[in-house]
């Protein structure tokens, strides 16, 4: 869950708490119908991209030896493959998780 998601559904369970107590609250029902309905529509967080699975890239690429080559799955029919340096692998399994794995604020 992002902290964003968490906040609002604090705040939509501290307001229903506060309903209960206070009864009729045109403001608080509004507020509470607004929290729902965003976080309805909210599409679920980024999951914890799983961690690449690095080979040695065939020989016969343009790079030549000291390549190495992962998969990633886009959809059931297309692939993307992804090369880089040997010595490399940790920067790109990094930069995937900073670019995908970033909470919206």
């Amino acid at each position: 869950m992002t902290a964003l998601r968490e906040a609002a559904q604090q705040a939509l369970e501290a307001l229903e708490d506060a309903r209960t107590f206070t009864g009729a609250w045109p403001t608080g029902a509004k507020a509470i119908a607004a929290l729902k309905a965003a976080l309805a529509q909210q599409a679920e967080p980024m999951r914890e991209p799983v961690a690449l699975k690095w080979l040695q890239a065939p020989r016969k690429t343009e790079w030549g030896f000291g390549m190495v080559s992962a998969d990633v799955e886009i959809d059931r029919d297309h692939t993307l493959t992804l090369y880089c340096e040997d010595d490399q692998t940790a920067k790109v399994d990094a930069m995937f998780r900073r670019v995908f794995c970033t909470e919206e604020a």
